[in-house]
């Protein structure tokens, strides 16, 4: 039984809300299972819900618990999701002196010499997102440039590559830009 006791808290009403929460228990599992596909990864979402709940109960409006709880989970689900695939991204990011260095062995060698001969900055893009697979937001963050200014250069980088190629009498049709 959750029975947690915040201090300034109305008593009566907070323990409305915790009896709310004991009683739909096996629905918040089953619901944060869905969201995380993992039995204990639900029961520590359930918990931080469980806490966030009884933490925020001030905003709670009284009119509908489930979606109050089921909004909350959703969000905190989310934000860790978001958390941690930017950190495992992160982590799993080479060293920034390589970001912009393509593969040393390599099936598109004609490929990496158009890249090269691509003007800056539209060439640092397209290296940074194709060969070191960073999303366009990441590379908002690494490059300190707005997220418009970066698409803006893919955009512009995917035409003069395919423009160069197509100098080069290249077949543009096998790559996929």
């Amino acid at each position: 039984r959750i029975c947690v006791i915040i201090k300034g808290r109305s008593k009566g009403y907070h323990q409305m809300l915790a009896e709310i929460i004991d009683k739909d228990r096996g629905w918040l599992l089953a619901l944060a299972y869905k969201f995380t596909r993992n039995h204990h990864e639900a029961e520590d979402l359930v918990s931080e819900i469980t806490i966030k709940a009884l933490r925020f109960e001030h905003r709670f409006d009284g009119k509908s618990p489930r979606a109050w709880l089921k909004t909350m989970m959703r969000n905190t689900f989310i934000n860790h999701y978001r958390r941690n695939t930017f950190r495992a991204r992160r982590e799993n990011r080479p060293p920034l002196q390589s970001v912009v260095q393509p593969p040393v062995e390599s099936k598109y060698t004609e490929l990496h010499k158009a890249l090269n001969d691509v003007r800056e900055p539209f060439g640092t893009v397209l290296k940074l997102h194709y060969f070191n697979e960073l999303t366009y937001r990441e590379i908002s963050l690494m490059t300190g440039r707005p997220l418009g200014t970066v698409l803006s250069r893919m955009h512009r980088g995917k035409h003069l590559l395919k423009e160069h190629l197509l100098k080069e009498h290249l077949s543009c049709t096998t790559l996929t830009l």
